[in-house]
């Protein structure tokens, strides 16, 4: 924006060229011919809005989206407030991507070599709540390690958040269905973060509530990721059901 001379807006619609072209690669994947039975799809999706665990899964998964939306949207304003520039705001923001990238590829690999994953949920929250705590103390003494933290602790959550649509599956089948499910009111849950943290600014005047507002969230995510994190799967009889069918048929 600086070097241009641009402005906001302007530099903001060149990352519609990203979008363009990945809407480009995606077309040929997207008019593929699909060998799935449409007609069963919708009476097996309804079975998944039944099953309580796959709610856990995408609550935390929904939660966890929110939080980073929220953060990713505002830390920008945040710093800039606090008399940070804007470009040093922007790599501050861009830190949590980076150091994200870490936990995101790592957490996966831990949890599926473990039954479990209620640990890493408690170790992704911890993380998280100490560097929206660390905001709130000091935003700028601090600022650097509180992304880092936050980074650390949004890669895993978002990890963790992916793993749990495989983990909690029995089959390829089933983890489609919940990954559908997972993502798309998981994402729509997600949306209201920057439109809700930016609401509270509104009427607070200041950052205090709107991390504060984040921290309490944090419970709930922390409470779903624990359901989740349960060794069980979604639709256990439907699984066992099948899983009997084709031995029966085996015979």
């Amino acid at each position: 924006m600086h070097l241009t001379g641009w402005g906001w807006r302007a530099t903001l619609a060149l990352w519609a060229i990203g979008g363009g072209a990945a809407l480009l690669l995606w077309l040929p994947q997207a008019c593929a011919d699909r060998t799935a039975d449409g007609d069963s799809l919708l009476p097996r999706a309804r079975q998944f809005y039944r099953d309580p665990l796959a709610w856990q899964v995408t609550a935390f998964f929904g939660l966890e989206s929110l939080i980073y939306n929220a953060t990713a949207t505002w830390l920008p304003s945040l710093f800039v407030a606090h008399g940070i520039s804007q470009s040093s705001a922007g790599l501050l923001l861009a830190t949590v991507n980076l150091t994200g990238m870490v936990t995101t590829f790592a957490i996966p690999v831990l949890a599926m070599r473990r039954p479990s994953q209620g640990s890493l949920v408690i170790a992704t929250t911890t993380l998280i709540a100490a560097s929206l705590v660390g905001l709130l103390v000091s935003p700028v003494g601090g600022a650097l390690v509180w992304m880092v933290l936050i980074g650390l602790g949004q890669g895993a959550a978002l990890g963790l958040g992916l793993s749990f649509i495989l983990l909690r599956s029995t089959n390829p089948g089933h983890a489609t269905e919940l990954s559908a499910m997972a993502q798309t009111f998981g994402y729509l849950l997600s949306a209201l973060g920057p439109v809700g943290l930016g609401v509270i600014y509104d009427l607070s005047g200041g950052w205090t509530w709107p991390l504060a507002v984040l921290l309490v969230l944090l419970v709930p995510s922390l409470a779903t990721g624990l359901g989740a994190s349960r060794n069980r799967c979604v639709l256990p009889r439907a699984g066992n059901a099948a899983g009997a069918d084709a031995a029966a048929s085996s015979r």
